[in-house]
Order: structure tokens, then C-alpha cells, then sequence
């Protein structure tokens, strides 16, 4: 028999299964193994099997913890948002993670001594499928030395670099967003973690809290999926475009704008190529520049049907950027990088391209 939630914990883990029933034990059997018992627990059952809710049901009649299961004939991708606003923060495993013994001690310890932070990140650990631990950890924004928000920002621009499985987000900066997270399969928690950054402090602890599961897949890689890839360039329009995006950007000096661009061109340089959606995210970002007084509006703003039209009038072989312009480090990038990138083809404002000019000028590798 279920239980119900007794009081709004503050914090929840909220996992969703389909049929992994016995990835699926083991998960819950590191709930019950936890240091402390101060949070909640969301089991859903997503479109899977009457074994997987049996399991749900079972563990949750038994466990001392306070746990509610909800079960759904069909799988609808993301279901945690929807389904979290019971909590206040919430961390989502995969049901094939297991957690670390001290993952919610960490955690509540962490919100205790934060001032509502909106996304708190987490080292991940790795593991085989079969449950043997790996060397691989997964940190969150590991390029990035430095507590400086925008600079993590700016990061995320470039890439998801939180892993969604040691992620906690505030529901509250997720439920109120005008963004229909569930759309974007693939790369939801990107935006979710894009959404979340914008809108109140980040947190990045050092202490691995899950060990997620390392499964061989003989199909193509997921970094290199093109639909994975379209799903990408559509999730960045959408945000890009968003009174959400534009009002983070308002709220900026030109110091912290300028500290954003940097960090994103940055990572752009150290992989030695502008992908498609480099450029993307380099238009939206032309369109609502700073100065010292104020913010400005851009001289044209692009709608998101403006940006992917414009975008393909550069060709693959004007987005690659020459190795003999990049040195990566410390050591300086010239101007003229804009050039054999061929931004200047590209519809972006003057006093952006100038701003661009200035940081790659001094030094874009520097701290």
C-alpha cells in the first residue's frame, strides 16, 4: 500500500522506470541505504509493465521512507518536471543508478548552507552494466575553474555539462519557465539546466553522489546523432529566443556579458571548429548586447526562423576554423580569427563583432 508524502520535504528524488525492474531494485535499494532520511520519494512508472510497478509498490510498502508511486500507460519523456511539485528540490536518477550512501546528507548539508540556490551540481561516478566501477567521473562544468556564474553560463551555452543524474534543481525555477521540457527527449536536461542557471545561483560540490550505469550500445554514438544534434539546434532557438534567455541577459553589466561571450568562445576555440550551432548561439547572443550604461536592444532582432535560415548561408567550409589561427592556452588568438571563422559573413551587429574583436584580442585562453 502506498504511503503519502507526510509534509513537503524539501528535498525529493524522483526516479521514473519503464522495464528495468532489476536495475530498478538496486536503486531503491541504495534509498534505503542512505545516511539520511530527510526526503521524499516520486516512483513512477512510465508507460512500463505490471512488474515494474509491483516492484515500486513492494518497496514502497516496506520502506521507512516517504514515498508515493504513480503509474501511467503511456512513456512521456521528462515526466519528473511535471510530476515534482511536491518538492522543493529534486534530484533525478536514472533507474539504473545507484546513489552514494551520503548523496541527500551531501545534499541537504549543501542547501543548508547555500541561500536557495537554483541548480545544484554533483560529481557522477561511472559504472559497467553489469555493476563494476569504472574510472570515469563525470563533473559537473569541469572545464571551468572558477565559482563565476557567468562563466559557467557561458559554458552551458556550449554544451550540456552537468550530468543529469547528480543534478538538483529548485522545481520552482523549472515549473514557472514557459518551456515544454518533455519535447526535447534528448536534450531536455540541457535546457532544464540552462533554465535553472539563468534564474538564481549554482552550486558545484566536489562529492560524487550517484554512479550511473555505462551501457555498450552498437548503434550510432549519442554525441554524434544527427536527430540528437537537430533536437540540439532546436532546443538553443527556443531558448535563445525566450523572454527567459533575454531577461538573464538584461540583468548583466557589460563585465558579465562580456564574461559570458568569453567563456563560450573559449570552450568554441579548444575544440578547433565552430559547429552549426556555434553560430547560432553567436547571432542570438549579437542580438541583445550591452553597453557600460545600459542594456541594448540589437539593431535587428532575429526571430528563430531568422537565425536557422541565415545560419545555413554559411557553409561547412566557412564554419571550420583554421588550426594555424588557434593556439589554445594561455597563449593570445588574433583578431583575425573572425576571419577564417567567416563570422563577418554573418548577420551580426557591429558593436557585437567589435565586442567579439576585444576579447579574442586579449586573449581569449587567459583567465
Amino acid at each position: 500500500m502506498n504511503k503519502e508524502l507526510d509534509a513537503r520535504p524539501s528535498l525529493g528524488v524522483v526516479v521514473t522506470s519503464v522495464n528495468r525492474p532489476e536495475y530498478l531494485k538496486q536503486l531503491l535499494h541504495s534509498l534505503d541505504g542512505q545516511s539520511s532520511g530527510q526526503f521524499g520519494v516520486l516512483l513512477i512508472n512510465n508507460g512500463g509493465t505490471n512488474e515494474t510497478t509491483s516492484v515500486m509498490e513492494q518497496w514502497a510498502g516496506n520502506t521507512p521512507l516517504s514515498v508515493h508511486v504513480q503509474v501511467h500507460p503511456d512513456n512521456v519523456p521528462l515526466r519528473h518536471i511535471s510530476a515534482a511539485h511536491n518538492f522543493d528540490y529534486v534530484l533525478m536518477p536514472g533507474d539504473d543508478d545507484i546513489l552514494a550512501r551520503q548523496a541527500v546528507e551531501v545534499i541537504n548539508r549543501d542547501l543548508a548552507s547555500t541561500d536557495r540556490c537554483s541548480l545544484l551540481g554533483y560529481p557522477a561516478s561511472s559504472m559497467s552494466s553489469n555493476g563494476w566501477r569504472l574510472p570515469k567521473t563525470y563533473r559537473p562544468c569541469a572545464s571551468v575553474d572558477s565559482v563565476d556564474k557567468e562563466r559557467i553560463v557561458g559554458r552551458l551555452l556550449a554544451d550540456a555539462c552537468f550530468p543529469f543524474p547528480s543534478t538538483v534543481y529548485r522545481v520552482e525555477c523549472l515549473s514557472t519557465a514557459a518551456f515544454s521540457y518533455q519535447k526535447y527527449d534528448y536534450v531536455g536536461d540541457w535546457l532544464m539546466s540552462l533554465t535553472a542557471a539563468a534564474r538564481g545561483k549554482i552550486f558545484r560540490g566536489n562529492e560524487s553522489i550517484v554512479r550511473v550505469r555505462r551501457h555498450q550500445n552498437s548503434g550510432t554514438p549519442f554525441a554524434k546523432d544527427a536527430r540528437v544534434e537537430e533536437q540540439r539546434i532546436q532546443m538553443l532557438l527556443e531558448y535563445l529566443s525566450s523572454e527567459e534567455f533575454e531577461g538573464y541577459v538584461h540583468s548583466l553589466s557589460e563585465r558579465q556579458f562580456l564574461t559570458v561571450i568569453k567563456e563560450y568562445l573559449e570552450y568554441v576555440v579548444s575544440q578547433r571548429k565552430v559547429r552549426y550551432r556555434d553560430v547560432l548561439v553567436l547571432q542570438a547572443l549579437s542580438s541583445v548586447t550591452t553597453s557600460k550604461e545600459e542594456l541594448l536592444q540589437a539593431e535587428r532582432v532575429m526571430s528563430p526562423e531568422d537565425w536557422h535560415l541565415s545560419a545555413h548561408v554559411a557553409t561547412e567550409e566557412q564554419l571550420v576554423v583554421s588550426l594555424d589561427a588557434l593556439v589554445v592556452g594561455k597563449a593570445p588568438i588574433g583578431a583575425n580569427v573572425l576571419d577564417h571563422v567567416k563570422l563577418s559573413s554573418l548577420d551580426l551587429a557591429e558593436t557585437f563583432r567589435n565586442r567579439l574583436r576585444w576579447i579574442l584580442r586579449n586573449r581569449v585562453g587567459s583567465q
